[in-house]
């Protein structure tokens, strides 16, 4: 499992046992958040802003981020909600189905059919 990738206290949000790597703030050492999105060394930022600097370390965060296209989290229920769905869909078998095929199984579809 890789190493989640915290700066300073974030590492106190993660479940135990997960693995964590210090990652230096924006301005404060090499390599940050940003050098390792535009790296290529992240596949999901959490990022929850507070404080002073929080909102220009948040923006560059978010933009490269966006830029990169890499999902990027930035309040604590999404968290939550993402954490939740992705221990649910760890080991689950996943399909592609057409929409067409889950609209037929929707109670309302019968009835709409029948009114045409």
């Amino acid at each position: 499992m890789s190493p989640a990738h915290c700066a300073r206290w974030g590492s106190r949000w993660c479940p135990p046992g997960l693995p964590t790597e210090r990652v230096a703030k924006i301005g404060e050492g090499k390599p940050d958040v940003v050098d390792l999105l535009k790296q290529r060394n992240l596949s999901l930022i959490i990022n929850t802003p507070s404080g002073k600097r929080a909102r220009t370390d948040g923006f560059s965060i978010r933009r490269t981020a966006l830029e990169l296209d890499i999902p990027c989290i930035t309040n604590i229920r999404s968290v939550n909600a993402a954490v939740h769905a992705i221990s649910v869909l760890q080991g689950a078998t996943m399909a592609v189905k057409p929409l067409q095929d889950h609209y037929k199984s929707l109670p309302y579809a019968a009835a709409s059919i029948l009114l045409k």
